[in-house]
């Protein structure tokens, strides 16, 4: 069996435990040893000094970035075009250059060859807007972090630098955000999901880097949100929400059944469970039902159609990661009950909006309940507080909701919010109970 990962907080603890349970005799030097051997107790220091080098090499060449960029700005306007243009240049080639050879090259300092090829891309970022300045190049505000992210995830790639690759991700949301005007319907931006999602879905994989593969799917879920809300209103919206929380929640579950990517598992889960809980809280209102069941809701029907590429390929995508999905749950109730109720709402919900608001708002109340149900129920199974503290919670938040949407008295308020605050400290009491009972009959 390999072993689970663990965090560097209980690796130390038990760095200190071993040395107090030998002292008692509750364990054996040669149990020491293994114990030592399996967690990687000896490394914790050199881990911990490489982590306070990356913190400090980072802020330095923020700082340094200022420094430079300040300097630069303080000489501007009395240098010619050409010492200009050397200057900006000749700064990112040098730190990239420095970087590669301290950390590719000879390996003299790695932490420190690092930081001076992430100085060089941010500097790479300056020049961009410089270069426009010289050259009196006029452009929209955005235009400068689309070239930009090239260049950093180009980088990324070549040296396997994840605050490149963050670089990357970030400057090229904002590119999207800035060129699709938000929520323009005439945007060209609705590529960029696709393309964000074979750019940097890949790096995360080949790095096995968590938050990379967290920041990658979190831009891929808001950009494709905004692409559909932009081109078919409300209706989208929801058709995108819902498939993309699907899509989300079996990609993790195909990264669950890996021992290598298993780790990226409960962020796309987790990203899963928010998208399709978020769609069903929303349209859970009238308001919002009603404009979801409106003349223009059919998707296929808007003359934007381009726009909702990125919903239809997420649907597509569905399909074909479904039957892996599924084969990887066999055993698991839990994840098998939660990947039902997914997958049941994406279709009745879906279904509900095509016939009338009221169908819609009860469907979106009752799946949103059931949803709370399911995480309770798993919460128990598990004994996780997280997931039955998160169920409690959209139970108590639907009941919150309703009672301040519709016109009712302040006394039928004050007792449902008096019944919600009593039924969590009491549903809290019994979970505390149950946990102890199960504890104490697995002892």
């Amino acid at each position: 069996m390999k072993n689970k990962k663990v965090s560097a907080q209980f690796r130390k603890q038990l760095k200190d435990e071993i040395s107090v349970w030998q002292a008692e005799d509750l364990i054996s030097p040669e149990q020491a040893n293994a114990l030592t051997q399996r967690y990687q107790l000896g490394k914790i220091s050199a881990e911990s000094l490489r982590t306070l080098l990356g913190v400090i090499y980072g802020i330095g060449i923020v700082l340094v970035a200022i420094g430079i960029i300040s300097f630069v700005a303080y000489h501007w306007m009395g240098m010619t075009r050409t010492s200009k243009v050397v200057l900006v240049f000749g700064a990112m080639l040098a730190c990239h250059g420095i970087g590669i050879y301290l950390w590719q090259i000879t390996g003299m300092s790695p932490k420190l060859g690092h930081a001076l090829i992430c100085l060089g891309s941010l500097i790479f970022g300056a020049n961009i807007g410089l270069m426009a300045q010289i050259f009196h190049v006029k452009s929209q505000w955005n235009g400068m972090f689309l070239p930009w992210s090239i260049g950093a995830i180009t980088m990324a790639y070549a040296v396997s630098s994840v605050p490149n690759a963050a670089m990357a991700i970030i400057t090229s949301f904002i590119w999207f955000v800035g060129q699709h005007g938000w929520f323009d319907s005439t945007s060209t931006s609705w590529w960029y999901p696709f393309v964000a999602a074979v750019v940097f879905v890949p790096f995360a994989y080949i790095k096995r880097s968590e938050v990379v593969f967290v920041m990658t799917i979190s831009c891929l879920v808001v950009s494709t949100q905004i692409c559909a809300a932009g081109a078919v209103d409300f209706f989208g919206w929801l058709v995108s929400a819902l498939s993309t929380g699907a899509l989300l929640f079996c990609w993790g579950l195909v990264s669950y059944g890996s021992d290598k990517f298993k780790s990226f598992a409960i962020p796309a889960m987790v990203a899963g469970v928010i998208s399709t809980g978020l769609a069903e809280y929303l349209f859970s209102f009238q308001e919002l039902a009603e404009e979801v069941t409106g003349a223009d809701r059919l998707i296929f029907g808007n003359s934007d159609f381009l726009h909702t590429n990125p919903t239809i390929a997420s649907l597509v995508v569905l399909l074909l990661l479904l039957p892996f999905a599924i084969k990887r749950i066999r055993n698991h109730q839990v994840l098998k009950a939660i990947t039902r109720i997914i997958i049941a709402t994406l279709v009745v919900v879906t279904g509900s909006a095509f016939i009338n608001e009221i169908l819609l708002v009860v469907v979106a109340n009752i799946g949103f309940l059931v949803m709370a149900a399911v995480l309770v129920w798993a919460g128990c199974q598990l004994e996780n507080r997280r997931l039955f503290w998160v169920g409690v919670l959209m139970v108590a938040l639907m009941v919150v909701s309703r009672t301040l949407e519709y016109e009712t008295g302040l006394l039928i308020k004050s007792a449902a919010f008096t019944a919600c605050g009593v039924g969590l400290v009491v549903t809290g009491g019994i979970f505390e109970k149950y946990l102890k009972r199960r504890r104490t009959a697995g002892e």
